[in-house]
């Protein structure tokens, strides 16, 4: 559950929308050669910039974390924000969906109810395909208070730093 602390990344976060391409083919590439095959299905399926924010995700932790990062900080990295695929809207309703996460709302109809459910949404598709625990844990805990956590909270401080701090 998103709270109005995030006020600022998401005003940035929206700002970037605004102006954002998609990923290169070398983030693609870079991406997909780090994901287990139905990990990397999961990812392609996101949208573009979805894809874009998710490689800076990851870049982030990467030259943080350096070498020293299990791989499942890496594949959650890319692989947070999966759900939002089966909820395909602009940036119109992704601030509807936002601002009703920010007042409480839960559930609403159609595909802003899908978007306000992503995070489980996605946890349950990582699952299907067979993603470490901790990527499934990522995907449904990244908008929960640190006392939420199932992750080691040293890499899920390092993953929501990683996310706040990206485009």
């Amino acid at each position: 559950m998103r709270s109005v602390g995030e006020l600022g990344h998401l005003a940035r976060r929206f700002c970037w929308t605004l102006r954002a391409t998609p990923p290169t083919a070398e983030d693609e590439a870079w991406a997909c050669a780090r994901l287990r095959p139905g990990e990397a299905a999961l990812w392609q399926a996101q949208h573009p910039l979805d894809r874009r924010h998710t490689v800076a995700v990851a870049h982030r932790v990467v030259a943080t974390a350096g070498p020293g990062a299990p791989p499942w900080v890496l594949s959650a990295a890319l692989l947070h924000d999966v759900g939002k695929a089966e909820a395909p809207m602009g940036v119109l309703g992704r601030t509807v969906a936002t601002v009703l996460e920010l007042v409480g709302a839960r559930t609403a109809p159609g595909k802003l109810g899908r978007y306000l459910a992503y995070s489980e949404r996605g946890a349950e598709l990582l699952a299907e395909v067979g993603s470490d625990p901790e990527v499934v844990a990522w995907a449904r805990e990244h908008h929960e208070p640190p006392e939420r956590w199932t992750v080691p909270r040293a890499w899920g401080e390092a993953l929501a730093a990683a996310d706040r701090g990206a485009d």
